[in-house]
C-alpha cells in the first residue's frame, strides 16, 4: 500500500535515564487517520516491538562485553530497556 508513495508519517525516538537503566520511547505521527489505520494493518506495532527487543538484546550484550573489557564483575546487563509505543 505504501510502496513508492514517499513519507506518510514521521518517527521520534527518545532515550532517557530511568531507574538504573534507559527508557527508550518511539513515537510515530501519521499525516492522516487513514495513513495511521493503513500502517496499523501492516502490523507495524509487532515489528517495532521485535526491533526494540533486538535492540535491548544487543545493548545487554554490549554492556556485558564492555564490563568484561573493563575488568568489572559481570552480574548481568546494566541496560534494561523498556518500550513505549504511543
Amino acid at each position: 500500500m505504501y510502496a513508492g508513495l514517499g513519507a506518510f508519517a514521521e518517527t521520534v525516538h527518545d532515550s532517557a535515564d530511568e531507574a538504573g537503566g534507559t527508557r527508550y520511547t518511539a513515537r510515530v505521527r501519521h499525516w492522516t487517520v487513514a495513513d495511521r489505520e493503513g500502517h496499523e494493518k501492516t502490523g507495524f506495532h509487532d515489528g517495532w516491538r521485535q526491533s526494540a527487543d533486538q535492540l535491548a538484546a544487543l545493548m545487554a550484550k554490549l554492556t556485558v562485553h564492555l564490563s568484561r573489557k573493563a575488568g568489572e564483575v559481570d552480574d548481568g546487563p546494566a541496560f534494561p530497556l523498556s518500550l513505549n509505543l504511543l
